[in-house]
């Protein structure tokens, strides 16, 4: 999967997240904490090489001006109930 962005409010990402659903892409929400505070992730997923979950994130992040973004691997849990 691809990590595209992490914002402070649930609004910020489900906004962002719904217009990438919108390009017909597989992108959901996942939540973490760092230094106390609650981030909320947009990820895109899932597939089958690092090249290609790179491609796509190279390709989102030009059209919504992410910064950085970054593979990871989910884990199974995550993908198990976001994978379409």
């Amino acid at each position: 999967a691809v990590g595209l962005a992490s914002f402070k409010t649930l609004g910020e990402a489900q906004s962002v997240t719904a217009s990438i659903k919108a390009m017909h892409h597989n992108a959901y929400i996942t939540e973490t904490v760092k230094d106390g505070r609650k981030w909320y992730r947009v990820r895109v997923g899932f597939y089958s090489t690092r090249e290609e979950a790179e491609k796509v994130g190279e390709t989102l992040s030009a059209r919504f001006g992410f910064k950085s973004i970054w593979v990871v691997k989910p884990p199974r849990d995550e993908a198990k109930a976001h994978f379409k």
